[in-house]
């Protein structure tokens, strides 16, 4: 019954009302394991709109394609991270151009002990740190995070030794790094900081 009625919503010319539709088409189709059903309306689905990946993803684990689900989620996880960081980075500096230190200082606090949490490359979690001891002018504070920075570096990064990623291939593996790394680029290690190995004589005699 009901979902004759959403069969009908689904040709709707209000774009809102139809993908709500075809999401709930999309449901009852998993449900009663009609999962070719399923991916033809996720399909038809546009990216911008309802989380077609995520809809696969389900889709993927009730047929027991475990391994296709898990990539996407394990994918998602780097996207998620990156995003998180780079709010925070964001938010970091709006609160020093406000000139709330304490808030720059808690969202450096957050940004290291997520990068951590979700065991990015390990030299990433003090890149917040680092970045707000340059623009505080904190000689002591940016030594220590620039020693735990290169230390980090000696550091190899396995990501698929990690049950968060072990399914991603290398390439997958790499894309938060390089995200950050492109980030760090622009607003610290360019503008702010010679070279890493010029800083290093300073601090390991």
């Amino acid at each position: 019954m009901f979902e004759a009625f959403y069969e009908q919503l689904s040709r709707s010319q209000n774009t809102e009302i139809k993908e709500t539709a075809i999401s709930m088409l999309i449901s009852y189709s998993i449900n009663r394991k009609d999962f070719s059903k399923a991916e033809e309306l996720i399909n038809t689905l546009p990216s911008s709109s309802i989380d077609k990946e995520e809809r696969i993803a389900v889709l993927y684990t009730e047929q027991g394609k475990f391994l296709d689900a898990l990539k996407i989620w394990e994918h998602r996880i780097l996207d998620s991270i990156t995003e998180i960081q780079t709010a925070l980075m964001n938010m970091l500096d709006i609160a020093v151009k406000e000139e709330r230190i304490e808030d720059a200082d808690f969202y450096a606090d957050v940004y290291e002990q997520a990068s951590k949490l979700f065991y990015v490359t390990p030299w990433i979690p003090y890149h917040a740190k680092v970045s707000l001891s340059v623009i505080k002018k904190d000689k002591k504070e940016c030594l220590a995070a620039l020693k735990s920075t290169l230390a980090a570096m000696r550091e190899k990064w396995r990501p698929k030794e990690n049950p968060l990623y072990k399914h991603l291939d290398s390439s997958e593996t790499n894309i938060l790094s390089e995200r950050i790394l492109a980030m760090l680029q622009e607003d610290f290690l360019l503008s702010n900081v010679t070279s890493l190995s010029h800083i290093s004589k300073g601090i390991y005699p």
